[in-house]
């Protein structure tokens, strides 16, 4: 070897080593090495990068000490049941394998995150300021995360992680940091709030506990946390109605319990490991249970043999804890339970999961045992499968039923709704009635609303979004008569680079106009800042309900029922009924994810106290893409917060053209 050649090769090597670790899309670390030259603004102060404390470190007793907690996120487009996988599930251990994504046993194209599905589970200390850098490492497709449950305020309003609403996408290659304290405890999680990311795998549990908390006498472990994930054996882009002569079907076919399922051909002699939880004998377990489904269906769990007590709602709301041996899950709901487990540890435990109403027959498991007891996941899967169709006995949220107060006392305590529940009875009933209380007071009806389409849909000829309905399709889905289209560029900050046309007219604005066809614009409802809120949320149809989240706020549920006495109501009548003394009972109930019933109402009252855009929509994706969604505009631009230094902006480009003379 030369002189020459010796020296690059000791040159190559030199630089191999000197830039190790320090690439753009480093996978071996999830958070990037800290320098102590950079650091970035926050609305209280600079914040070094050695100051940030890697996200392992921030799962801890919380002494009240807050901690800058760091990780980053890398999203990319993988695939189930890959390479990572092979020998399983013949070779057991394989099946954990990093970057093994078993799922139900079938490849499938997925969006992960950190090559997990779900993403990485968050835990971090009330008042710590979260720090994630998300890197974008997909081919072809933008992204944004949505910090569901927490309300993002002072400052925090541009990291709610809506695109066009708060943020531009995050386009491929691009990393994008979000910044904010996390003044909120309790069980939230983050999910993709771009197209159908979601139902592709782009979710993860956001676990904040209290400094103090007052449910601790009820339990000795937080440990657990069970993400319900519905799937379907093709990626989401394939399922959407786009422009296409069938009829598609929206149901999934299984559900994911953590990631896991059993294999998707039940007649195969195939056994794969499923989501397994660990208890001690006598111990009492916290356990977080988070909707993360977005198809058409709400899921029923049940722990065999394990009746369990709801404690909170929607992150941390609590309730007068309520005994039951069902819980349905809606879209985006959380509930927090307490498991004794107090039963026999010769033997495991199934935690069954069953579709309800048109999803009855999607069913799934996964495994409780005692003090690490040696699961036969072969024994475990033939066992589930007798165990269906799910006997209900006391259903907590039972989404089914009408809701209806003139229900008899039996009826309550068999099938118990949301508007059941006690809330915290310390924070007392909002009361537009009440000047001291609400000097301003203002009340919104919503009427949700899937459409037949027509074929005058199809031949106005505009270039529609794929997922959108084209002819021979079933819905469009509006709220008053709105389909609700993104602007094209962000309206926290930019609203008024908006090319005209973006905004509905006061035509489209105006329920009492009878509209031929709906309005396809960006439905921006303007708030007073402070305002005492009622919002009417109404379903006429008599088909599916819908769990409809609103960011920025929890709100207190005051009336929720179904039937058909509501489906006809006047504007008049609906605020009658929604200031009656029915809807000033103490005590009410919190959420940030309602479902309104059939053929029903839903009235939820909040104070307008977060400034900024704050999106209301349907959290099935399908309804939510289709356009059943709004925006309320919550104070003046001049009392939203500013936008931090370098925010990344995307509006229209044309040239600018010279009148030719």
């Amino acid at each position: 070897m030369s002189l020459i050649t010796a020296y690059f090769v000791f040159l190559c090597l030199y630089l191999d080593n000197a830039y190790a670790g320090k690439k753009h899309y480093d996978r071996e670390s999830r958070y990037m090495p800290p320098n102590t030259s950079n650091y970035c603004y926050y609305p209280e102060r600079k914040i070094y990068d050695w100051e940030l404390t890697p996200i392992e470190y921030c799962k801890r007793p919380c002494d009240g000490k807050p901690k800058l907690c760091h990780i980053t996120l890398y999203i990319e487009q993988f695939t189930t049941y890959g390479v990572a996988c092979l020998g399983c599930p013949e070779i057991m251990e394989n099946c954990f394998k990093y970057g093994c994504i078993s799922a139900n046993g079938y490849p499938r194209a997925i969006i992960s995150i950190n090559r997990q599905m779900p993403g990485p589970q968050i835990e971090i200390c009330q008042n710590d300021t979260l720090v994630v850098d998300v890197v974008n490492i997909m081919h072809e497709s933008t992204t944004t995360i949505h910090w569901h449950g927490l309300r993002q305020m002072d400052g925090n309003q541009y990291y709610d992680g809506v695109p066009y609403i708060t943020q531009c996408p995050i386009p491929p290659g691009n990393k994008f940091r979000y910044i904010f304290k996390v003044t909120e405890c309790g069980t939230f999680w983050y999910h993709s709030h771009t197209g159908m990311q979601r139902l592709d795998g782009l979710l993860g549990a956001l676990i904040v506990r209290c400094i103090f908390e007052p449910l601790k006498y009820l339990y000795d472990f937080d440990n657990i946390s069970i993400l319900i994930i519905d799937w379907t054996l093709h990626p989401a882009r394939t399922l959407v109605s786009g422009f296409t002569i069938h009829k598609q079907n929206l149901s999934p076919e299984t559900i994911l319990i953590n990631g896991r399922a059993p294999h998707y051909n039940e007649s195969s002699q195939k056994y794969l490991p499923v989501t397994v939880f660990n208890v001690q004998h006598g111990k009492r377990y916290r356990i977080r249970i988070i909707g993360t489904c977005s198809y058409t269906c709400a899921y029923a769990i049940q722990i065999e043999s394990h009746p369990v007590t709801i404690i909170t709602l929607d992150g941390g709301h609590k309730i007068k804890p309520i005994g039951c041996d069902t819980v349905i899950v809606n879209a985006a709901e959380r509930f927090d339970v307490i498991l004794h487990a107090n039963q026999s540890s010769d033997r495991v435990y199934l935690v069954l999961v069953e579709g309800v109403g048109n999803c009855k027959n999607v069913k799934s498991y996964a495994v409780l045992r005692y003090n690490n007891k040696t699961v036969n996941f072969k024994e475990t899967e033939l066992k589930y499968r007798t165990m269906f169709p799910l006997k209900y006995n006391r259903t907590c949220n039972a989404i089914e039923t009408t809701c209806a107060q003139t229900r008899s006392k039996k009826e309550k305590a068999k099938d118990i709704c949301i508007i059941d529940m006690e809330g915290d009875c310390s924070t007392p009933p909002i009361d537009p009635s009440n000047k001291h209380m609400c000097p301003i007071s203002k009340t919104y009806i919503y009427d949700f609303s899937l459409a037949p389409i027509t074929r005058d849909h199809f031949e106005v000829m505009k270039y529609e979004q794929y997922f959108r309905p084209g002819l021979y399709s079933i819905f469009i889905a509006t709220v008053n008569d709105i389909i609700f289209s993104n602007p094209s560029t962000t309206l926290l900050g930019s609203a008024k680079y908006n090319p005209p046309g973006t905004f509905c007219n006061h035509t489209c604005m105006d329920r009492n106009i009878d509209k031929k066809m709906p309005c396809e614009c960006t439905a921006v409802y303007p708030v007073p800042l402070k305002a005492c809120v009622t919002l009417i949320m109404r379903f006429k149809s008599n088909f599916l309900t819908h769990p409809v989240h609103i960011h920025g706020y929890n709100a207190q549920v005051s009336f929720q029922e179904g039937g058909p006495e509501y489906v006809n109501m006047s504007d008049e009548q609906l605020i009658k009924l929604a200031h009656s003394n029915r809807t000033k009972s103490r005590c009410r109930p919190i959420k940030d994810v309602i479902t309104v019933p059939r053929q029903g109402v839903v009235i939820m009252q909040f104070v307008a106290d977060n400034p900024g855009y704050w999106f209301i929509h349907c959290h099935w994706s399908f309804h939510g893409e289709l356009g059943m969604a709004l925006i309320m505009k919550v104070g003046n631009s001049h009392q939203h917060p500013p936008k931090p230094f370098g925010f990344p902006s995307c509006r229209d480009y044309i040239p600018q053209c010279i009148k030719y003379h």
